[in-house]
């Protein structure tokens, strides 16, 4: 691997630009912009704590846990989104259950669909990353 170079879950890989920004890239690609992979240019403190998920046409996308009441999903810089997910009680029971795709589940995408795909087995979560609407279809 490269130096500086992270790869995550999902094959996609990260890494420092000298420049600035982190340039994110499928596995399979070449680690260059120009091939495929996609410059995010936040900010280190914007992206800290930040799981990175996959690439969707030219946007990155990430996950973190929030503390809010409901999942929300938005830009954080040109080129990427992030999926916020909350914990919350389901029903009656005193179990909690996170309201997020599992950290380990694969993204689902397709180029030619503005829509993203995440599951955590209770339910799947539906990004559309033109308008950042983000639905929930629990399974029953």
């Amino acid at each position: 691997n490269f130096q500086g170079e992270e790869v995550h879950a999902g094959g996609v890989c990260s890494k420092q630009e000298d420049m600035g920004g982190l340039l994110v890239y499928r596995i399979n690609d070449q680690p260059y912009y120009w091939s495929g992979g996609v410059v995010v240019d936040a900010q280190a403190e914007v992206l800290k704590g930040l799981e990175l998920k996959g690439i969707h046409r030219d946007t990155a996308i990430f996950m973190k846990q929030g503390n809010g009441v409901i999942p929300t999903v938005k830009r954080i810089c040109s080129k990427s989104i992030v999926l916020e997910c909350v914990k919350r009680n389901k029903g009656f029971s005193s179990l909690f259950k996170w309201n997020s795709p599992s950290w380990t589940s694969t993204m689902f995408v397709s180029d030619e669909s503005p829509f993203v795909y995440l599951s955590n087995g209770q339910c799947v979560f539906i990004i559309h990353v033109e308008t950042l609407t983000l639905r929930t279809l629990n399974f029953r």
